[in-house]
C-alpha cells in the first residue's frame, strides 16, 4: 500500500539524513478528500462530474507530500542548498527501497549537482552516493572542485559535441 512504502521510504530516509539533518522526519501525505475516504471510492464519487468537466479532481495526482522534520516543514525552514541536498538524499532512499523490492539497481542521474551546495553538502552527497554502489551519473557546470576518493569516479568534459576524459 501507498502508507506502507511511505514508511519504508521514511525509514531509509531518516538514515540517510540523519549525519547532516538530526531529528526525527515525518513524511506525510495530504490530499483533497477526507482522510477516511479511500482513494477509490473518492474517485468514485466525482466520476461523473469529472467527465462533464473533462478533468479528473481526486487521485493520486492530486497528492501533496509535506516533509518535516521535528514537526517543521522543511520549506520553512531549509534554504535552497539544504533542500537541494536533502531531495537528492530522499531520491536515494527511494532508489534504495525500489532496489530492495526488485533487486534492480538503478542508475541514478544527477544535474548540476554542485548547484546550490557548499563543499561540506557535496561531499556528504558524493559519499552517500557511493556507499549505495549504484551507477551514478552527475553533471557540473563549475570547474571542478577539490573532491575526496577521485578513485572512485570519472569524470569527461563534453563541449560541442566532444567528449573526452579528464584526468583526476
Amino acid at each position: 500500500t501507498r502508507q506502507q512504502f511511505l514508511a519504508e521510504l521514511t525509514a531509509e530516509l531518516q538514515r540517510q539524513i540523519i549525519d547532516i539533518f538530526p531529528g526525527e522526519i515525518r513524511v506525510k501525505l495530504s490530499s483533497n478528500w477526507p482522510q477516511e475516504t479511500q482513494e477509490a471510492s473518492a474517485f468514485d464519487e466525482t466520476w461523473e462530474a469529472d467527465i462533464r468537466n473533462g478533468y479528473t479532481r481526486n487521485g493520486a495526482h492530486n497528492v501533496d507530500v509535506k516533509i518535516q522534520i521535528e514537526n517543521k516543514n522543511i520549506a520553512g525552514i531549509f534554504s535552497r542548498g539544504q533542500i537541494k541536498l536533502f531531495v537528492c538524499l530522499l531520491m536515494l532512499a527511494q532508489a534504495k527501497n525500489q532496489a530492495e523490492r526488485t533487486g534492480v539497481k538503478p542508475v541514478i542521474l544527477i544535474d548540476d549537482y554542485m548547484a546550490e551546495l557548499d563543499m561540506t553538502a557535496s561531499e556528504y552527497l558524493l559519499t552517500k552516493l557511493a556507499e549505495s554502489q549504484f551507477q551514478v551519473l552527475l553533471t557540473n557546470t563549475e570547474q571542478q572542485k577539490v573532491i575526496k576518493n577521485k578513485e572512485i569516479y570519472k569524470s569527461f568534459h563534453v563541449e560541442h559535441g566532444r567528449v573526452s576524459e579528464i584526468p583526476v
